[in-house]
């Protein structure tokens, strides 16, 4: 069973959202197949939040150690690594920015962290560079950085290059409501309703103005008000004293003060419209509430401020969005005059609250990160991989040399690590132990060093077959052994027929295609030749796209001529003639910043006409974006509707994957061996043929909403199921384990 620490720097004691997310977090947690230990701030005084989850199965609730009213950060993690050392977690959760910064230099329990991280900095102007460095060390000491939505997660990602590939959504959870909403035809505005804290930019004194105001109109309407907590800010010093007297002395208003989380959501399906308003100095949080989200279960609807969060949910056109209190004003009079905006409002929030259920947020976000924690993937029942025999197109089984049931010292070797990190990532997690020689190119490298790390190490794993394959199966032991990741370029040299083959246990391909050329130009005996695809990660790459990328069109890499760059141009000018809201995404280095390339005549020349092609071109000059090169992948898909793979040859095209796995439909111009990777529907012939292709699935002009078609839909779903279930990295790397 997996065991859990789950620590957040927040007192339970008072109810907020952060109270209430910690609280749910343990709730949701406890409905999988796991341990869950929950390490209290303070001392429980009152048990609205922490009572329930003491009663809940496989959660063991920690109160502080020491008997102060409050722990700090470092006393916390003291407490948990204390339990660690008798029985490891599997991994530590927690919530607060000091807290992670305190945990991230702490060795015990460095790699197992899931940081959660709300209280920064949300805008590129606010942060800073000290706390974007901070931020660069929690994310290297972490398992994962959870983002509460995906537009916090690329915030963070388009700022912080050590988060990329480690972040996943992690969004408010609500519970199930026990009391059926009211029927929509009864809707009325008779009672509103505010749970939460009382603070400036929440509103609520003027929330209290306006409910006076209308209640001139309406003597019988009815202001419920939850939560205890006021704060006492230093910038408006009377604001405590005003807030408590408005919610004491105003007739209508009733204050229920501390109530059980289950029975605020039992009361709520009494309401008919919520407050969930705030000032326009946080309206632009990336952020979601969660409150939010219980009353909209509950069927009740709320007023809220327009931004990118709140339409991102509910779309534009959601009746009960304000920004203003003057709008806040007229929109009470009108839900007066007009109640059946309050239903449509109603079903429109409510239909939008249901993924973020318990039950949903563990199926879709949490299982999946639990389940790397125990070597599976989903779809994978029990993590077992599919076998196959040496030399086969799928899994290999052990090498019948092969030791077993000991982690091994594992030696990665390569100038280039980009395409196996993730797979590194996944055997420290198996508990290998892993050295990295870094090679400062293809036959450039620290022999010293490199010596001293192979005298460590029981397996030695070269990515890419140039001078490191060259160099160690020169210098291997004999109880040593030595796997080889061969890509495409390796053919193209000299190295890999200098490889002592006799010295080396196996070399792994890409691409079968790859594998017969290297038998057919080399000699190599296919018994030790096997083929392991390159891995995609769905935490990382599954997230929904955006409005509007049913037309996008995206190229990761450019570089160098043969991946076909003219061709996405030629491609772009034919669709944009009978379509013209395609846009070309180029997210790669540009040639001029690879030295090696930039000095060969023939590829300088021709990204040269290249650019002065699309400076030119009436149809191109608007239409193709170049975005930064970096590892923020998953983010950038997110924009991406067809993911184009041009080349003259590839060995795997590794975008194709990560674009289906995103949902981007493929555009494959069928390079030799692409048909033994991906699905034939995703090739094609020609350049007209991929035209044709992505003209029919993106469809005809955008709608006024940007609906996509039920087909289109369909389709990205079996893209993305094709691309998981076959290249999933926890896969490849249980695959890779097998030949330590």
């Amino acid at each position: 069973m997996i065991r859990l620490a789950v620590y957040g720097d927040i007192d339970l004691n008072l109810v907020d959202g952060s109270a209430v997310w910690l609280a749910s977090l343990v709730e949701t947690l406890s409905g999988a197949d796991s341990q869950v230990c929950l390490f209290l701030k303070a001392p429980p005084r009152r048990r609205v939040l922490s009572g329930p989850l003491e009663e809940l199965p496989r959660v063991t609730v920690h109160p502080p150690q020491e008997g102060k009213p409050h722990t700090s950060p470092a006393r916390a993690l003291d407490q948990i690594e204390a339990l660690d050392r008798a029985r490891p977690f599997d991994a530590i959760i927690l919530r607060g920015f000091h807290l992670a910064q305190e945990a991230a230099g702490r060795a015990q329990i460095r790699g197992r962290l899931w940081t959660y991280v709300t209280d920064i900095p949300q805008s590129r102007e606010a942060m800073d560079p000290r706390t974007a460095a901070a931020l660069g060390e929690i994310a290297e000491a972490s398992m994962f950085v959870l983002c509460q939505t995906e537009e916090l997660r690329c915030f963070l990602e388009g700022l912080v290059p050590q988060v990329c590939r480690k972040t996943a959504l992690l969004p408010p959870m609500i519970p199930a409501p026990r009391v059926e909403p009211r029927p929509l035809h009864r809707a009325s505005l008779r009672r509103m309703v505010y749970a939460g804290k009382f603070a400036p930019a929440w509103a609520t004194l003027e929330m209290v103005r306006l409910f006076k105001e209308h209640r001139r109109q309406d003597p019988d309407l009815e202001l419920h008000v939850f939560g205890d907590k006021i704060h006492n800010p230093k910038g408006s010093p009377s604001f405590a004293s005003r807030m408590r007297s408005a919610l004491e002395t105003t007739q209508g208003l009733r204050w229920h003060r501390a109530t059980p989380r289950q029975a605020l959501l039992d009361r709520l399906p009494q309401m008919d419209v919520a407050w969930a308003w705030r000032l326009p100095q946080i309206n632009e949080s990336l952020e979601l509430s969660t409150k939010l989200l219980e009353y909209g279960a509950a069927g009740v609807p709320a007023i809220l401020c327009r931004n990118e969060i709140h339409e991102q949910l509910l779309g534009g056109g959601y009746p009960l969005f304000a920004d203003s209190l003057d709008e806040v004003a007229g929109l009470l009079r009108h839900l007066a005059q007009e109640p059946a905006l309050i239903a449509e409002a109603a079903q429109s929030l409510r239909s939008s609250c249901q993924e973020h259920l318990f039950g949903e947020v563990l199926q879709r976000q949490l299982r999946p990160l639990l389940l790397r924690l125990q070597g599976g993937a989903p779809g994978n029942a029990g993590g077992q991989l599919p076998r196959a025999t040496p030399g086969g197109a799928g899994h290999l089984a052990p090498a019948r040399d092969a030791p077993a049931g000991r982690p091994r010292t594992v030696l990665v070797a390569g100038h280039d690590l980009k395409f196996i990190s993730a797979i590194m990532d996944n055997l420290g997690r198996m508990g290998h132990h892993l050295l990295v020689d870094r090679w400062k190119g293809h036959d450039d490298h620290d022999e010293a060093q490199s010596r001293e790390l192979l005298e460590r190490a029981d397996t030695v794993l070269c990515e890419w077959c140039l001078g490191n394959a060259v160099w160690y199966s020169q210098v291997l032991a004999p109880h040593q052994r030595l796997v080889i990741r061969f890509h495409a370029q390796e053919l193209r040299g000299g190295y890999p027929a200098r490889v002592l083959t006799d010295n080396v246990s196996r070399i792994i391909f890409v691409g079968a295609h790859m594998r017969d050329q290297a038998v057919a130009k080399l000699g190599w005996p296919r018994d030790k030749l096997c083929v392991i695809p390159n891995g995609v990660d769905p935490v990382d790459l599954a997230r929904p796209k955006l409005r509007g990328s049913r037309f996008n069109l995206g190229m990761l890499g450019i570089c160098p001529a043969q991946k076909g760059f003219d061709r996405a141009l030629d491609l772009l000018e034919e669709l944009r003639a009978r379509e013209p809201s395609f846009t070309l995404f180029v997210k790669s280095q540009m040639p001029w910043d690879l030295g090696w390339l930039w000095k060969r005549a023939e590829e300088r020349a021709y990204f040269e006409r290249a650019f002065e092609r699309v400076r030119r071109s009436p149809l191109l000059t608007h239409s193709v974006v170049f975005d930064p090169p970096g590892p923020d992948v998953g983010a950038w898909l997110r924009k991406i509707g067809f993911v184009l793979s041009l080349s003259e040859h590839e060995s795997f095209h590794l975008a194709v994957a990560e674009g289906a796995t995103s949902g981007a439909l493929p555009a494959v111009l069928g390079w030799p061996g692409a048909s033994q990777i991906y699905p034939t529907d995703w090739i094609s012939p020609d350049l007209p043929s991929v035209m044709e292709r992505i003209r029919h699935l993106a469809g005809g002009r955008p709608l006024a909403t940007d609906e996509e078609t039920t087909s289109l839909s369909v389709l990205r779903s079996e893209a993305s199921r094709y691309a998981v279930e076959r290249f999933h990295r926890d896969w490849v790397a249980a695959a890779i384990a097998e030949l330590l």
